[in-house]
């Protein structure tokens, strides 16, 4: 399966939309949803779920964190996301958090990956994963 058509699938099983050059964001913390400024990087981040097989809730955003700190966070806000929420992960799902941290010791993002993002989405999803050095999640 090629990685576009993954993430549209995931897209759509998920409620998710393209970022489409919003300014905010909203995160969603049970029944509050709180606006975060845009980092930019969604497109990348939103693969790394599709590779990763974590889910967008709110662990799933956790353990998503857990990797993107490990492998190098984009920018500033993506930095203090990636804390803030690794803070968080540290009282909701200490374990999860941390085998997620762990498992990225030997991966790469795609935040800095010199292929255009319209040229990953080409790629299958094996070749996605063994770029960035990664198996899925076991499903839970």
């Amino acid at each position: 399966m090629k990685t576009g058509d993954a993430l549209a699938a995931w897209r759509t099983r998920h409620g998710r939309t393209d970022d489409g050059g919003r300014r905010l964001f909203w995160v969603g913390f049970g029944p509050l949803r709180l606006p975060v400024p845009h980092p930019g990087q969604l497109h990348w981040h939103d693969l790394h779920h599709v590779a990763l097989g974590y889910e967008p809730d709110l662990v799933g955003e956790i353990e998503v964190s857990a990797f993107e700190l490990r492998t190098g966070a984009a920018n500033v806000v993506v930095l203090f996301l990636c804390l803030t929420a690794m803070t968080l992960g540290g009282l909701l799902a200490p374990r999860r958090t941390l085998r997620a941290f762990r498992a990225a010791r030997v991966a790469r993002n795609l935040y800095r990956c010199p292929v255009p993002h319209a040229q990953v989405l080409e790629w299958s999803l094996e070749e996605l994963r063994a770029w960035m050095g990664v198996t899925a999640a076991p499903e839970r």
